[in-house]
């Protein structure tokens, strides 16, 4: 399967240790660390360069009202999860949305490196889908790619969802690099 990446699991005590492999189209290098958003509950974190349009500069939210949707077809999995934040700080913004869609790939999201992604939901066939934009910024054309690092599902219910992503808007030099963690 074409973008499916490998993983080895090694227990370390309690703990497992999750490597990253490669895909299986070739060598992909991984997008970012998952770190920043896994320090316990729900977590967005930015580090945008300076000249980014959504979100220049970094920042890590923790305290907000969180929305999960997915979609998805006959599969067990989605093909597309779109999350929904409200910062409790309006520092931080008044409102961000995170999504990350495999649906032009005619395939389930799974842990995988998805590269050259375009704004969800204007992606062309063959392309993953990306749109991270909030606090009334967004980009009007996207490149991009992202890293499902976790996908858990109860039912049609989204468990658990950890994912890595690079968004440049208008394709232009300036990156939004960040991370995004979701648990219920």
């Amino acid at each position: 399967m074409k973008g499916a990446s490998v993983f080895w699991v090694f227990p370390v005590g309690i703990i497992f240790l999750l490597i990253g492999g490669f895909s299986c189209g070739g060598e992909t290098e991984s997008v970012g660390t998952p770190a920043p958003c896994l320090i316990g509950g729900n977590v967005a974190f930015f580090d945008g360069d300076e000249g980014d349009w959504v979100h220049p500069g970094t920042d890590t939210i923790t305290m907000g009202d969180w929305i999960a949707n997915i979609r998805q077809d006959t599969s067990t999995t989605p093909h597309t999860v779109l999350l929904s934040l409200h910062p409790v700080d309006s520092g931080q913004g008044s409102h961000w949305s995170f999504t990350f869609s495999s649906h032009e790939l005619n395939n389930s999201l799974n842990s995988a490196v998805y590269e050259d992604a375009q704004r969800y939901p204007f992606e062309s066939a063959g392309h993953p889908g990306i749109s991270i934009n909030g606090d009334g910024r967004a980009c009007n054309e996207c490149c991009g790619r992202f890293q499902i690092h976790e996908l858990q599902m109860e039912g049609t219910q989204l468990r658990s969802f950890t994912a890595t992503f690079e968004q440049n808007c208008e394709c232009g030099s300036s990156i939004l690099h960040g991370c995004v963690h979701f648990e219920q």
